[in-house]
């Protein structure tokens, strides 16, 4: 968290499987965006399904709601779970996402 309070720009996590990447890339994602726009990068669609799907579960638990921007390819559907929420933005353009977390 310092390093995000820093500023700076990137950060990796990296960890092995089940070390709270994901509760930390959340966390971080919810803090720094109250100074600007947050991009997450994750490595598969199904890792940022799962990303949003974290967002969700967080928000249920009481945590701030995040508006959320999801970029992804042209052949890409939306899982049903994730494709009508609200403050949820699917696109393939980065411009349409640019008030989104």
């Amino acid at each position: 968290m310092d390093t995000v309070a820093a500023g700076t720009r990137s950060t990796l996590a990296d960890s092995p499987p089940g070390a709270g990447k994901s509760t930390l890339v959340r966390e971080i994602g919810r803090r720094a965006r109250r100074r600007a726009q947050v991009p997450i990068v994750v490595q598969t669609n199904d890792q940022a399904d799962d990303m949003i799907r974290g967002f969700i579960a967080d928000q249920r638990r009481g945590a701030a709601p995040v508006r959320v921007g999801r970029l992804h390819a042209g052949d890409y559907v939306p899982p049903a779970d994730l494709g009508a929420r609200r403050g949820l933005t699917f696109s393939k353009s980065i411009a349409d996402l640019h008030d989104r977390t």
